[in-house]
């Protein structure tokens, strides 16, 4: 501040037409006034003041901005991830999936209805004769089919 004195009481403050005490009462033009409470630099080591504030100023914006690069790389990651969704067969795999859910309940309760038969069929023993009868016929009908095979390979060995 060009011409202002630093006075260190505020008795002196209407000795000289600019001048500022420390505390921030202000005399210039007959009038004495309190300065906002924003900082203020007086006195001799007004310039070590400043040098300190602006260091810590730089200090806050070096963290902010590591703050911000930081962010930055998350999003990247985040937006990067999207595009490749986008560009690719991303959302035809997301509609495929979200149906899955649907046709996996439909599975569950088809499968269901069939443990539900078996148990039915187990407690039948008609059914069950049945089905030890139809099993019988299987093995005979393999039986059957393997001395038919060995059979045309004999003859056609004599052939």
């Amino acid at each position: 501040m060009k011409d202002v004195i630093c006075c260190e009481s505020s008795d002196d403050l209407e000795k000289f037409s600019k001048s500022v005490t420390k505390d921030r009462l202000r005399f210039q033009s007959f009038c004495l006034q309190r300065m906002a409470k924003r900082e203020h630099f007086i006195g001799v080591d007004a310039i070590e003041k400043q040098l300190k504030a602006a260091k810590k100023e730089l200090l806050d914006i070096q963290n902010s901005l590591k703050e911000f690069e930081d962010a930055k790389k998350n999003f990247d990651l985040v937006y990067n991830g999207y595009t490749k969704f986008r560009a690719g067969e991303g959302f035809s795999k997301l509609e495929k999936y979200c149906e899955s859910g649907k046709k996996a309940k439909e599975l569950g309760i088809k499968i269901a209805d069939i443990a539900k038969k078996i148990e039915e069929f187990k407690q039948n023993p008609i059914l069950l004769a049945m089905y030890d009868r139809v099993k019988e016929c299987k093995k005979s009908v393999n039986y059957i089919r393997d001395e038919i095979t060995d059979a045309k390979a004999k003859k056609q060995k004599y052939n």
